[in-house]
């Protein structure tokens, strides 16, 4: 990720720049608050994901061995070849 630059101008006498120096600091720091707060969210959404992957992949490849260990019946393993779990 590339650093971003971000320049602003501000004109006006000492007080006025004072003040819009106040306002933008904050606004800054609200917008890195909420930038953190959606990175924590997005962080824990991925990890929920991740987790019903894995339990998925988990769950079916337990499937998957119990059905080859019944590959000798002749329905079995021809519906096992079908869906390319084991060799003919």
């Amino acid at each position: 990720m590339s650093d971003m630059r971000l320049k602003v101008v501000l004109t006006g006498d000492g007080r006025q720049l004072t003040g819009s120096l106040k306002t933008a600091q904050s606004e800054v720091q609200q917008f890195g608050q909420t930038s953190v707060q959606a990175g924590a969210a997005s962080t824990q959404a991925f990890s929920k994901t991740r987790s019903g992957v894995e339990s998925i992949s988990t769950q079916l490849q337990a499937a998957r061995q119990q059905l080859l260990t019944f590959g000798d019946k002749p329905l079995v393993t021809a519906w096992a070849t079908t869906h390319n779990l084991c060799s003919p």
